[in-house]
């Protein structure tokens, strides 16, 4: 490894400071879409495309991405569900916009 300071390297971390890269041990890695997740509006139907990028990575990755994906999707889903019992279908309360990132 070369002479990065990783106390620095810590403190970006802690911080938060996370752009499309992150530098983790002196290695900038960058964030990429693995898998788009669709819906029909007329049925209200869901479907998910994985990218080749995703499909073509090592099965520790993929494993752990699913699992932190499964964890924010359930997450929202439940706040969604509480949403809908409290406020019904028409309600526009759940989701904020984020910037895209690949």
């Amino acid at each position: 490894m070369t002479n990065y300071d990783m106390d620095e390297i810590e403190r970006k971390r802690d911080k938060g400071k996370r752009d499309s890269a992150n530098l983790i041990k002196g290695v900038f890695m960058r964030k990429k879409i693995g898998i788009s997740l669709l819906f029909d509006e007329d049925t209200g139907e869901g479907s998910m495309t994985i990218r080749p990028t995703f499909a073509d990575n090592n099965v520790l990755l993929q494993i752990d991405c699913l699992q932190d994906w499964i964890g924010e999707l359930t997450t929202l889903y439940n706040k969604g569900l509480a949403e809908f019992r409290n406020n019904g279908s028409y309600s526009r309360n759940l989701l904020e916009v984020e910037e895209a990132h690949e």
